[in-house]
């Protein structure tokens, strides 16, 4: 199976997107450092990787880790966590471990949990951890050679707590062409432009003292973390970057994609049940995002343009997420079990070849 990647510079294979560190940058969160190596010499970094029946990616998620530009002079530790797996997820991972060059300033660390949970496997690790700096990192998602750096960037402000690059989609050759296919670029273009105003959990980072531990009641565990920050210290501790990206392979099936999408809804839904005093922050985010739409308006109209996305794919779009919405908490059953466990997603698991 093929891939593709959308970026503002074109549609691209994901080899070519492994040397391409090129990125359009649509507005600034953060001042740039004029020395990135000198800013981040003697930064520790533990790095949490979560990790149910990845066997297929998480070695290319190991990979793109190892391959992060510009953090010779940090000190990394990769904790990956196995919690529940039934496939080769372990035996892959210490595979890929073995075959790695060594880097000395990259330590790598495996664990096998029988017990599964998203939640409890990060503050397993969390309980391991010294680092004043956290990347938590999805078990199947390849990251852009700068996104560590560009991350890191962010906390130069002090004031910044939370941060992380801008999530896509790598959408099947096959779909390209189709509604679905469409959809997700249409969903790639808004994200990067102007939905994703916060970080997602497939790749995120946080200094430490935000909080002691994740709540395991919750399965929407990155949007109780950026709530949180949000809570406590303001919206202005929340940043993205633009300048790098984390990709995620998008489901190829139409019931796949639907599931996925009122996961996310049904997941935010339930936040606000069990942590009512995030709604004011919850209302800020949606009118930050509301807004930005209507002043982005004519960028994203170019940009479908230009990827000979029809504009009533947009509109499409904008019916599948009400879809969504009304049906979220009438699938949560099926979406969530007893333990708020997520459903998994099997056309996410076929991993590209494409993929380094």
């Amino acid at each position: 199976m093929q891939y593709v990647a959308i970026t503002t510079e074109g549609e691209y294979s994901v080899k070519q997107l492994t040397v391409l560190n090129k990125f359009v940058v649509l507005e600034s969160k953060h001042q740039k450092v004029e020395d990135s190596k000198a800013s981040m010499q003697h930064i520790t970094i533990d790095v949490l990787i979560a990790a149910f029946n990845e066997e297929a990616i998480i070695g290319k998620t190991i990979r793109s880790i190892a391959n992060q530009s510009d953090i010779d002079h940090a000190r990394l530790s990769v904790h990956i966590i196995a919690n529940g797996c039934t496939d080769n997820t372990v035996k892959e991972a210490e595979h890929t471990i073995k075959n790695l060059a060594a880097k000395p300033n990259i330590t790598y660390y495996v664990y096998n949990l029988s017990e599964t949970g998203k939640t409890k496997a990060l503050n397993y690790g969390l309980d391991r951890v010294t680092s004043p700096i956290i990347f938590s990192v999805d078990g199947d998602t390849v990251l852009s050679p700068n996104c560590f750096s560009e991350t890191l960037a962010l906390f130069e402000d002090p004031r910044v707590m939370v941060g992380g690059p801008v999530p896509q989609m790598l959408i099947s050759k096959p779909n390209c062409n189709r509604l679905i296919g469409k959809m997700q670029k249409v969903a790639n273009i808004c994200s990067r432009i102007y939905e994703c105003i916060t970080p997602a959990g497939c790749m995120i980072a946080y200094r430490r003292e935000v909080f002691d531990k994740y709540p395991t009641s919750i399965a929407a565990d990155d949007t109780w973390l950026t709530f949180t920050a949000a809570y406590k210290y303001g919206w202005e501790a929340v940043r993205i970057t633009r300048e790098a990206t984390v990709w995620v392979v998008a489901p190829q099936q139409w019931i796949d994609y639907i599931k996925q999408e009122s996961r996310f809804l049904r997941v935010s839904n339930q936040l606000l049940e069990v942590f009512p005093e995030f709604k004011k922050v919850f209302k800020l985010q949606r009118q930050a995002i509301r807004k930005a739409g209507k002043e982005y308006r004519l960028v994203i109209k170019e940009e479908l343009k230009q990827r000979k996305v029809h504009l009533i794919h947009w509109k499409h779009r904008a019916f599948l997420q009400k879809l969504c919405d009304e049906n979220a908490d009438l699938m949560a059953s099926e979406l969530l079990t007893a333990d708020n466990l997520w459903e998994t997603i099997l056309t996410t698991k076929r991993t590209p070849s494409e993929l380094c």
